[in-house]
């Protein structure tokens, strides 16, 4: 069993974080950075010997995995751990007769036009968190780098002795140091800026997609039976100048 090319890895601290009364909530707002390879989670082994399924995380089938089954609702994740855990219990038992049972779930219908637009923003607010991600730390690297040069300089100054040099870079080092700080958070502001922009941007388009689908739901609907109407008041209309023509003949005749 592996993962899609959208699929990515975050660290277990980040993923999971304590909370007030000592227990661990899961931390559903981590930005999604996918790796664009394939990880292996669970692997079929079959040998002479040898008949069993190896997962890579025992935590799969932790007693959180019990709590986000019982209550998806509260925690906003959706995780089929138990029912694959089940699954592999019955096929290495050899027994199939529930898999296939297990394996169907909701069909929710969806608006596949506004999804796939929904998809494409969510694409576009990845791509620019990951973009200010990059900036950041290419110019946290550069900034690091610029103290690494000023101090080979002072190493390689032919005026000094060891004693002054290691003065001039410790004084050098403190400095820099304040000024990599301060430069540190200005990037990190930043950086937070663009994605809480892009954050805004991508909301901000999924209200508009939204009030149109809203506002098309409540004008578009009367619209059929209003044609409906239109067309047996015309027809009638018709009928009556029709019967009346008709009349003022026979009236004529007569």
């Amino acid at each position: 069993m592996t993962t899609g090319l959208l699929g990515g890895s975050t660290s277990y601290f980040q993923l999971v974080q304590p909370t007030p009364d000592g227990s661990l909530a899961l931390n559903v707002a981590l930005p999604h950075e996918p790796e664009k390879k394939a990880f292996t989670l669970a692997a079929r082994l079959r040998a002479p010997m040898v008949n069993a399924i190896v997962i890579a995380d025992l935590d799969f089938i932790s007693d959180q995995a019990f709590q986000l089954r019982a209550n998806p609702a509260a925690s906003g994740v959706g995780v089929d751990n138990i029912t694959f855990f089940l699954n592999a219990i019955d096929v290495l038992a050899g027994d199939n007769s529930f898999v296939e049972l297990r394996k169907r779930r909701v069909r929710l219908r969806t608006l596949e036009r506004v999804e796939a637009q929904l998809r494409t923003f969510t694409e576009r607010r990845i791509r620019e968190e990951q973009q200010a991600n990059t900036e950041a730390q290419a110019a946290l690297n550069g900034a690091q780098g610029n103290l690494q040069k000023l101090g080979d300089e002072i190493a390689r100054r032919p005026d000094l002795d060891a004693q002054a040099k290691d003065i001039l870079v410790r004084n050098l080092e403190a400095t820099e140091r304040r000024k990599f700080d301060v430069l540190s958070v200005k990037i990190e502001q930043a950086k937070n800026t663009k994605i809480q922009a892009s954050r805004e941007n991508m909301e901000a388009e999924v209200r508009r997609i939204r009030g149109a689908i809203r506002t098309t739901a409540v004008l578009v609907p009367p619209f059929p039976v209003f044609l409906l109407g239109l067309v047996i008041f015309v027809r009638r209309q018709r009928r009556e100048r029709a019967g009346a023509a008709a009349l003022r003949r026979l009236r004529d005749a007569s």
